[in-house]
């Protein structure tokens, strides 16, 4: 695929909420704007399974000497209401582990709905809810899990 001078090559993000789902480097003949759809490319949809394989465009940032970078907002087949809530604790899982944590809940957890929240609470979790568990908390192998990240994280 040959780059247009007038578009060059943008970077791609997907998005599910803030939670990064892909990203990638792509041409396009006329850039889309905010609002618009765009197709996923299917290498990139194919593994995100429950995924719709358009997105809309919800941001487009251009910095200097950088490629324009594009969100694109995901839109999860599985409805909002029936997929897990978790508000992780911006205070105890620094940013350099963020996304690692988030990776770890999307392959524990089907479609999780994640968002950060500074909290004084000793725990990575501030809050949980999944129509699944039934107002059970979340599964102690989870939990451990991110508690892990931290501990790796102290020990570093």
């Amino acid at each position: 695929m040959q780059s247009n001078p007038h578009h060059p090559q943008a970077t791609v993000v997907l998005k599910d909420g803030t939670m990064q789902l892909a990203i990638w480097s792509q041409s396009f003949d006329r850039r889309p704007t905010i609002g618009e759809s765009a197709a996923i490319p299917f290498d990139v949809i194919e593994p995100l399974d429950g995924y719709d394989p358009q997105a809309v465009v919800s941001r487009i940032e251009q910095q200097e000497n950088l490629p324009v970078r594009i969100d694109l907002a995901a839109t999860c087949r599985m409805k909002s209401e029936e997929r897990p809530v978790i508000v992780l604790n911006s205070n105890r899982i620094p940013d350099t582990r963020r996304a690692t944590a988030e990776a770890h809940l999307r392959k524990t957890l089907r479609f999780p709905i994640i968002t950060w929240e500074a909290s004084n609470l000793p725990d990575p979790v501030v809050r949980f809810r999944s129509p699944a568990s039934g107002g059970k908390s979340l599964q102690p192998s989870i939990r451990s899990g991110l508690l892990d990240l931290i501990h790796d994280t102290a020990c570093v």
